[in-house]
């Protein structure tokens, strides 16, 4: 009897470690995707924040300036007065990655007039704002987040 049990009791634990080990890699696993998901919506929320900001300080840029938007969101706004923002705002997906902010775009529509477009690309740096002249609205598809003093739209 005393060989059977103990010809038995390896086998049980070389079983039972497998499924503790099996069960210790799903539980990372799960850990691991929950804390990527949680850091991509960090990054999310700190990227709508951001671009609203700089969106304030492009408006208040514009209104004390004569009416003329700066020439980027780098220098011209941590620069200005009143102040609105100190210094740049880095893009957590890098969409400038000359000066490690967002995206600016301005330009002038002869039906529309001055227009800004503030944007990141996204984690999948998937995201190029363009304006749609006719009705009026910056349309952008992909991971990215854009705002302006135009509407905005996505399109799949």
């Amino acid at each position: 009897m005393e060989n059977e049990q103990s010809k038995g009791s390896p086998r049980f634990s070389i079983l039972g470690g497998a499924i503790a080990v099996g069960v210790l890699a799903l539980v990372i696993s799960i850990s691991l995707a929950g804390y990527q998901s949680a850091t991509k919506d960090k990054k999310t929320t700190q990227a709508e924040k951001d671009l609203q900001t700089l969106k304030i300080a492009v408006m208040s840029y514009w209104t004390h300036h004569r009416l003329i938007y700066p020439q980027d969101v780098h220098r011209s706004l941590a620069s200005s007065q009143p102040v609105v923002i100190t210094s740049p705002l880095k893009d957590p997906w890098d969409t400038d990655s000359k000066n490690t902010t967002y995206g600016f775009v301005k330009a002038i529509d002869p039906n529309i007039g001055e227009y800004f477009i503030l944007f990141t690309q996204g984690p999948n740096k998937d995201t190029r704002p363009r304006l749609n002249a006719a009705s009026k609205v910056i349309e952008y598809s992909g991971t990215g987040i854009v705002v302006s003093n135009l509407p905005t739209k996505k399109i799949n």
